[in-house]
């Protein structure tokens, strides 16, 4: 039995060494919650640094999200970059 019992420590830890252990799903979307409030402010003064600018680009291109057709926007200076996704390609304030 302890033969065995060493056996299965040994084949966990080269598992642990040679494989990548990926995490459980609820792991990311806990973390990808976490670190989307941290960025909030951070978004805010991109948003209003490009909108404040003297001169800025923008551009769109159709993606898929969930099989269906959205937008990815691009707000750009020289200093900042905001991509956002949206179900229409124009904007109308």
């Amino acid at each position: 039995m302890q033969r065995l019992q060493g056996t299965y420590s040994e084949s966990i830890a080269i598992a642990q060494r040679f494989i990548w252990i990926i995490p459980n799903v609820s792991t990311i979307v806990k973390y990808n919650a976490k670190a989307y409030k941290k960025m909030e402010a951070v978004e805010m003064l991109i948003k209003k640094s490009i909108l404040s600018s003297l001169v800025a680009h923008s551009d769109e291109t159709g993606i898929r999200v969930g099989g269906k057709m959205f937008w990815l926007h691009v707000m750009s200076t020289c200093m900042f970059t905001y991509l956002f996704t949206h179900s229409k390609r124009g904007w109308k304030p």
